[in-house]
């Protein structure tokens, strides 16, 4: 069980078996891991207590998920107050190692599974993550797509962000104090040092992406109310899925809607809105409604 695929595996099958049960005993949790038997070896009976609470660590420093007992009952269950699993990021990689752990013993639903494609570079996320627990400084080889040239870093990770179908892993270079930020289907290899790092307890990657949309951090744009207005049935899709976790309906009408948001209002905003097409409009501030004119009219030249 040495294997760290199959430590994730655990993980998450024991964050969900506490999270359906609400509260649950140890025993019980025993009870349900004897009945999945692709969980453990033969030579294992149960989980050992110490087995047990280590993992409970490694779920809370690498999905940031608590686990806590009732000592009134001596049952367990999430603590969502002192949790981040609300945050996007926890609960879009949960989902992903969620459905693969679903999946693995049922290879007859693969067929009626339609997944999204990724560009690559997955097979660097259990390594990533080893590291993210680990601290471990790992030596990457890495070619950003504006260059083909392959830059070695230093790198310590601190953690995952997915973004229009493509995985990164944040962190820094060591040394250096300016946080990077890595598409997985750019990095060329990965080596494990011997060395660790010190993670900084500071630094908040849930809190990191709070004001803008997407994974570009651009310190040039400050963050602003931006009022957005939507047309017809395009509002429904944005209230159910929206652009940013700051949006909020200030004004609902029989043809359209207004939004606020509080961003910055960068590259990845931009294109969010373009998305929508004739159905999204810029109302305020007016420099960003310009902007979205000025690029509206650069689309238009392109079809004249």
């Amino acid at each position: 069980m040495g294997n760290f695929s199959i430590l994730i595996q655990r993980y998450i099958w024991l964050i969900e078996t506490i999270q359906r049960a609400g509260k649950i005993s140890l025993k019980n949790i025993n009870l349900k891991w004897k009945r999945d038997a692709f969980m453990f070896d033969e030579s294992e009976t149960d989980i050992p207590k110490r087995t047990f609470h280590r993992h409970k660590m490694d779920i809370y420093n690498l999905f940031g998920i608590e686990i806590k007992c009732n000592r009134s009952d001596n049952t367990y269950f999430i603590d969502y107050e002192n949790s981040d699993f609300k945050a996007s990021l926890t609960k879009n990689l949960l989902s992903c190692l969620s459905l693969d752990l679903a999946l693995r013993n049922k290879a007859e639903a693969l067929p009626n599974v339609v997944f999204e494609d990724t560009p690559g570079g997955m097979e660097f996320l259990s390594p990533l993550i080893d590291a993210l627990i680990n601290q471990n400084i790992l030596d990457i080889q890495y070619s950003d797509y504006n260059s083909t040239d392959i830059k070695n870093y230093k790198f310590h990770t601190y953690g995952f962000k997915q973004s229009t179908q493509r995985w990164y892993v944040i962190g820094f270079i060591e040394g250096k104090s300016q946080t990077i930020i890595l598409a997985l289907d750019r990095i060329q290899n990965i080596k494990k040092s011997n060395e660790c790092f010190k993670r900084n307890k500071k630094v908040n990657i849930r809190k990191l992406f709070d004001e803008v949309v997407g994974i570009n951090l651009d310190d040039e744009f400050d963050c602003e109310e931006i009022i957005i207005r939507i047309y017809g049935r395009q509002r429904a899709y944005l209230e159910s899925l929206p652009i940013h976790k700051s949006q909020k309906i200030i004004f609902r009408g029989k043809e359209y809607s207004d939004y606020s948001l509080k961003v910055r209002p960068e590259y990845e905003f931009h294109r969010a809105i373009l998305g929508m097409g004739e159905d999204a409009e810029v109302i305020s501030p007016v420099w960003v409604r310009k902007n979205m004119r000025r690029i509206a009219t650069e689309i238009l030249a392109r079809y004249s």
